[in-house]
């Protein structure tokens, strides 16, 4: 890619993709200049995704054509694009795990850097300094989390000599700290002349850091904007098709205590302390948030609660002592956990919408007949959870994997919903939701706790918890916080504590 080229760094005319029926993209025409950062925004199963893929040769386009630097181009596969400057960090991080940092950069590069390791070493360090990120490249890329294998996945592209950057929903796995410093970072990196484009249901980060967006409703474009020059709640107006009905913070007050722990241990597989509760009270009605950068303890806590991994300490619900209660026990009294990774911890992506809808519920009496599952109750269950998400579902009988990945969220969520728990436990529950999705989730929370149920939620989603949950607690190094009175609405206060630099 030619920095002094006066053309668009990138432009797509008429581009068209279907899936069988579904047209993901319908006639599309974007145009994206050079040295600015764009957004793409739109509602779950919009053709966001799709359209970037396209452009990165991983999908090929039914009709339409593709310029880069005024030049038309035909992207057979993604070693093409990135030939030619175009690199993507997908939402899923193509990272393994079990290779460490600098190993996972050098697959599938050549040069002299397979065989210099020390060479290779100082160009990461020099990328990773560019976007402000840190890390420890001899050690397994796992061990630094989710959140880690992220930034890996974005600093793999500059590795590669990208000039134009794909980031799909690069910072729902970081810190508000985190965020800040990519987009000062970003920032550089565009007025070198570079341009990205951002994939995102974040309208605060589009907002606050970028140029420009583009709208997709329904598989098809709907507007290009000049982001200085448009609302927040002219954004959403455009994504949804309609006026956005303004968010509504969580109502009524919690009562008797329902959830309580103390001195409560979540236990590592070889018997350390993976989070530490001193003391929680979780009272019907309440939504609680937890805040905290991945990796502190966050997901160990939940999945002890849910009783997938072995605890020690007070564990009560409801004046009865669980914690020698199975996971089939807790899911019968009333505990559920809506898991970090639908795709890969909620759904059976090959299966049918209907079979998926029965995890977690098949020992049920409702789904038997005669010993058996019943077909239509099975049915019945699959629309419930999709409609109480409001799912783009064609059909149950589908398979999960036909959805977009933020339906396939909603289906996941939806299921964790409909079996209406008395304590309902999230790990990141709005991750991939679209606006409106994310609305829906809270509103049903909050209409399960109307009913004297309870939630507790992890998120990275710092604003949505703050706005939407009755307290805001912080994990950070394995334990659980109390934020101060004076700073539980202090959105940069809670951002320190989650990265320690606050007590």
């Amino acid at each position: 890619m030619d920095a002094t080229n006066p053309a668009p760094a990138v432009k797509m005319l008429g581009i068209s993709k279907r899936f069988g029926r579904v047209r993901a993209n319908d006639s599309i025409d974007f145009t994206v200049s050079r040295g600015t950062l764009h957004a793409i925004i739109g509602e779950n199963g919009s053709g966001k995704s799709t359209l970037m893929r396209i452009l990165y040769g991983s999908l090929r386009p039914d009709r339409g054509r593709i310029e880069i630097d005024g030049q038309r181009v035909s992207f057979h596969s993604p070693k093409d694009a990135i030939g030619l400057g175009v690199g993507m960090a997908s939402q899923q991080p193509s990272i393994i795990p079990e290779l460490s940092c600098i190993e996972n950069l050098l697959l599938g590069a050549g040069g002299p850097f397979l065989l210099q390791r020390d060479a290779a070493i100082a160009k990461a360090s020099a990328d990773a300094k560019r976007l402000g990120f840190e890390f420890e490249w001899t050690r397994s890329a796992g061990e630094s989390g989710p959140a880690g294998m992220q930034k890996l996945e974005i600093l793999r592209q500059l590795w590669r000599g990208a000039r134009l950057l794909i980031l799909d929903e690069p910072t729902v796995l970081l810190s508000p700290l985190d965020t800040e410093a990519l987009f000062r970072n970003l920032k550089s990196y565009v007025e070198e002349g570079n341009t990205v484009i951002l994939v995102t249901h974040r309208l605060r980060d589009v907002v606050d850091f970028c140029t420009h967006a583009t709208v997709l409703r329904g598989g098809k474009k709907v507007s290009d904007l000049i982001v200085s020059e448009t609302s927040l709640d002219q954004m959403s107006s455009l994504i949804v098709g309609e006026t956005a009905a303004p968010a509504s913070a969580t109502v009524g007050s919690p009562g008797d205590a329902l959830l309580s722990l103390k001195d409560f241990h979540a236990l590592q597989e070889d018997g350390r302390i993976a989070a530490t509760v001193e003391q929680l009270t979780v009272r019907s009605g309440e939504i609680v948030g937890i805040a905290g950068v991945d990796g502190n303890g966050q997901r160990p806590f939940l999945e002890s609660l849910l009783g997938v991994r072995r605890h020690k300490g007070s564990l009560v619900l409801a004046g009865t002592d669980i914690g020698r209660w199975s996971v089939r026990e807790r899911i019968a009294g009333g505990v559920t956990l809506i898991p970090e990774v639908v795709q890969t911890e909620g759904l059976v992506l090959d299966w049918p919408l209907l079979d998926n809808a029965l995890i977690g519920n098949q020992w049920r009496k409702e789904f038997r007949r005669s010993g058996l599952i019943d077909r239509r109750s099975k049915i019945g269950y699959a629309g419930r959870m999709a409609a109480r998400m409001r799912a783009k579902v064609r059909s149950v009988e589908e398979p999960a994997q036909n959805l977009s990945g933020g339906n396939q969220q909603r289906f996941a969520v939806g299921r964790a919903l409909e079996m209406k728990p008395r304590v309902c436990l999230g790990l990141q529950p709005t991750r991939g939701l679209d606006v409106s999705g994310a609305a829906t989730f809270y509103e049903e929370v909050a209409s399960l706790c109307g009913e004297g149920a309870c939630a507790i939620l992890v998120s990275n989603e710092l604003d949505e918890l703050l706005e939407r949950c009755h307290r805001v607690l912080v994990m950070f190094a394995g334990r659980l916080l109390e934020v101060p009175e004076s700073k539980s609405k202090d959105r940069h206060a809670i951002g320190r504590m989650m990265v320690g630099l606050d007590p």
